[in-house]
């Protein structure tokens, strides 16, 4: 999962929860399959957390603030 993109894990987890829903697997399966979907939620919760403070570093950075002021 490490080779993955956003995307490709978002769309991953989105087939677990779609196979897990369906009620059509066995106890085992459903178990790993909840374990992977968790693995990838922190996954992506980190990555969405990187680009939060990112994003925040940008909004805050004094050349910006500066920028917007002088216009």
């Amino acid at each position: 999962m490490e080779n993955m993109t956003f995307e490709e894990k978002l769309a991953r987890l989105e087939k677990i929860v779609a196979m897990i829903d369906s009620n059509t697997l066995g106890l085992e399966e459903s178990m790993k399959l909840y374990e992977e979907g968790i693995s990838l939620i922190k996954e992506l919760e980190g990555v969405l957390e990187e680009a939060n403070k990112k994003f925040n570093n940008v909004l805050n950075s004094d050349d910006l603030i500066k920028e917007v002021e002088n216009k």
